[in-house]
């Protein structure tokens, strides 16, 4: 039972720690704060984190596993990568509206956290580069070449974080949900192209090398 109940008010400084970090920014923080947004005493934090760093790590452990079972929720339900790829782009126009308030709290965690809490900055850095590695996979698997699966990719996740950052500026989310119907064209045109290709292509063709694997 008190197993437990470690596991969970652990779980409560990690969650009151990742809503604050987003909300006042890292530096703004206090430990105190995050106690009380928990309902932990300030004494007792110490006792599973020795240091707000050391919550920071936490923080960008649980970003990377809810968009791990985020990728994974979208693979189970979806069974094409055109389906898997529109499925993402819903997803995300979920967070239009916290987004455009708060912005993007994975960024914000990469670059808030490098310089006192390094490893927490490079596990929110890899959130990214692990869904732009989700994505020129699933471009690859509608069949693009490899390099365009990787600069389609790319050019989405531009689409989407300059959305953000613009919707936060303006306080509109207008250009988040503009960026959003950008990355769905993308999307389309990429799975056009490769139909158009495959369509043109010589029958001797072979189908396994436009899809990169």
């Amino acid at each position: 039972m008190a197993k437990k109940r470690g596991a969970e008010s652990r779980e409560r400084l990690v969650n009151a720690a990742a809503d604050l970090f987003w909300q006042k920014g890292f530096a703004a923080t206090s430990l105190a704060e995050i106690g009380a947004a928990a309902g932990i005493p300030l004494g007792n934090i110490y006792y599973y984190f020795r240091s707000k760093s050391a919550l920071a790590e936490a923080v960008a452990a649980i970003m990377a596993e809810q968009m791990q079972a985020a990728l994974e929720e979208i693979a189970a339900a979806a069974d094409s990568p055109d389906a898997r790829l529109a499925a993402l782009v819903d997803l995300l126009s979920h967070s239009v509206a916290t987004r455009t308030e708060r912005g993007c709290p994975i960024r914000r965690a990469s670059a808030e956290f490098r310089d006192p809490a390094p490893e927490a900055s490079a596990r929110a850095a890899a959130i990214l580069a692990h869904l732009e590695a989700w994505l020129t996979n699933e471009l690859a698997r509608i069949g693009a070449r490899p390099a365009d699966a990787q600069a389609s990719a790319a050019k989405a996740l531009i689409l989407w974080q300059g959305g953000i950052a613009l919707a936060e500026a303006r306080r509109d989310e207008a250009p988040l949900r503009q960026a959003l119907q950008d990355m769905r064209a993308l999307f389309r045109e990429a799975a056009r192209q490769s139909r158009s290709e495959r369509a043109g292509a010589p029958l001797s063709a072979d189908p396994g090398r436009t899809t990169g694997f």
